[in-house]
């Protein structure tokens, strides 16, 4: 993950244990959320995006779709806030690798498919369900599925989505 430094106490109630990824959206670390004595995944958007308000929305908006959808492979959202100048969320921790972490562990970089479409599937159900309650996800990547330890597909970054609620993102 390079070398980003971090607090461990960057927002508060909860503790960072490690970054877990960066991306374009934020940076995404596991973290122990205190008042809930849980593992947590949590979102913080980059200090140098919260100049951009439109950015600041977009993030936001990404937190809110992800906690109004209720389905076992989208992954859950617990809480979103700010923390001092610190913009974040909380989400669900999977235990497992990403679909492209998972596929790169492939033997000659091709997927099972008797472990693959059960996979595919549960993506299938969630985005059916995301399009049934009017959010439609536009950036469907190896790096935005989580595949749990036990098979388990979830999906994840629900910022680049089409919503009726979310004029700013069409």
């Amino acid at each position: 993950m390079g070398a980003t430094v971090v607090r461990k106490d960057l927002v508060k109630g909860y503790k960072i244990v490690q970054v877990k990824g960066e991306g374009s959206m934020g940076i995404v670390y596991k973290a122990h959320q205190i008042s809930m004595d849980r593992t947590v995944a949590l979102k913080v958007l980059p200090a140098e995006k919260t100049k951009d308000q439109r950015f600041v929305e977009e993030f936001l908006a990404e937190a809110r779709n992800s906690g109004r959808l209720n389905h076992p492979n989208l992954i859950h959202v617990h809480e979103v806030g700010t923390s001092g100048d610190v913009y974040y969320y909380s989400m669900e921790f999977v235990e497992g690798q990403r679909l492209d972490e998972w596929m790169d562990e492939c033997e000659g970089g091709k997927l099972d498919p008797r472990k693959a479409v059960p996979v595919f599937a549960q993506i299938s159900g969630a985005l059916d369900y995301g399009y049934r309650a009017g959010v439609i996800h536009r950036e469907i990547r190896p790096n935005s599925i989580m595949v749990s330890d036990d098979g388990q597909a979830k999906l994840a970054d629900l910022g680049l989505t089409k919503d009726e609620q979310t004029r700013f993102l069409d």
